[in-house]
């Protein structure tokens, strides 16, 4: 009996095989958007819950000391290089104009550490609120003679208010207390019982715990997109000592910015509001000129949908998920996203900066 003939197996062919390469990249695809669609959802779920809790602890210590969280001087980066708006502090029996950071100068960190005193954003005694409420001008951020060809720019920000006034980081040298919380503190950026002739009454646990939150310290911080932003003299290198310079961070390791600033006593147009570029998209603004200026008297921008800016007095701001906070150099912007370095005023830099600024994280108060 002869063997019986089987049929041999058929073999794919090349195009089978190639549609099924296909359809499984396709789905490898699907997946992994989806993958990075749920994570990017995730960060800013997390971001956004991060920036309400730093709001609330804003509000704590505003309802606890009276005022609110002094607004810490960043630096040359705050003042765009302009002397006039830079704090000065007493050394050797004369005034020193404070350059580089909120705790310490070039030649020996913190010399004022005994009176403790930080150097915060009064930048004028008697007229501490000059600073806040500087209007725009020609230019909205522009500093006077200063920077005044970049209408994004905006001093009156601090990355590390958050951490010292509501987590209390510093030394007990200088807030009274080594580790989180701190003294009683002075609207002028002192603390009771650490400045001379006035003993504490209060010690205040910490109002935001970011060991147990989203977000993070992290020490001896330096952001080179931060100097290029306010262009100072075109460094980007960090300063000497970076002792103490412990912002909160987000998980790109940028750190979250507290703003402050006064609207105008009479709020008759959106430049009187006063708000800082960053709390508006860039496509409400109205660019123009070479110079990228911005004419805010003739738009209707902005605050119209989002209705609690025409109170607000202060804000908490995260670059978002993209790492960006859209106020950055246009260089540095394009860079970011993959994009062409676009003309200053174009429809292409509005584009770009629309971009990172629907993207960032917002909690206003007043």
């Amino acid at each position: 009996m002869g063997m019986a003939w089987t049929r041999p197996a058929r073999a794919f062919t090349l195009v089978e095989l190639l549609v099924v390469v296909l359809v499984v990249g396709l789905l490898m695809g699907l997946l992994i958007m989806g993958l990075s669609s749920a994570t990017r959802f995730a960060r800013r779920a997390s971001a956004e819950q991060t920036a309400a809790q730093m709001k609330l602890a804003v509000d704590t210590f505003q309802g606890e000391a009276g005022f609110l969280p002094p607004l810490v001087y960043d630096g040359a980066y705050m003042s765009a290089g302009d002397a006039s708006l830079q704090p000065v502090r007493r050394i050797g029996g004369s005034d020193r104009v404070i350059s580089d950071g909120p705790i310490y100068d070039a030649d020996t960190v913190y010399p004022s550490a005994r009176a403790g005193a930080l150097a915060v954003a009064t930048f004028t005694p008697g007229e501490s609120r000059d600073f806040f409420r500087r209007p725009f001008g020609e230019r909205a951020g522009a500093v006077p003679g200063v920077d005044s060809d970049n209408a994004w720019r905006d001093p009156r920000y601090s990355k590390f208010t958050l951490a010292y006034y509501l987590s209390g980081v510093l030394p007990a040298s200088i807030d009274g207390v080594d580790g989180a919380g701190f003294v009683e503190p002075l609207a002028d950026g002192r603390f009771k019982g650490v400045v001379e002739g006035a003993p504490a009454r209060t010690r205040y646990p910490a109002f935001y715990d970011s060991e147990k939150a989203s977000a993070r310290l992290a020490a001896d911080y330096f952001d080179a997109l931060e100097v290029r932003e306010h262009d100072i003299n075109g460094s980007t290198t960090p300063p000497t000592d970076l002792r103490y310079l412990s912002p909160i961070v987000d998980r790109g390791d940028r750190a979250w910015r507290y703003y402050r600033w006064e609207p105008e006593a009479t709020v008759e147009k959106v430049a009187d509001l006063n708000l800082p570029p960053v709390l508006l998209d860039a496509d409400q603004w109205d660019l123009v000129g070479s110079d990228a200026e911005i004419d805010v008297t003739v738009t209707a921008a902005a605050p119209d949908g989002r209705p609690e800016l025409k109170s607000a007095r202060y804000a908490v701001v995260g670059a978002g998920p993209d790492g960006l906070f859209g106020t950055e150099a246009i260089e540095d912007l394009a860079e970011a996203l993959n994009k062409a370095v676009p003309a200053s005023g174009s429809p292409q830099e509005i584009e770009l900066r629309a971009r990172a600024l629907r993207d960032n994280i917002v909690q206003v108060g007043r």
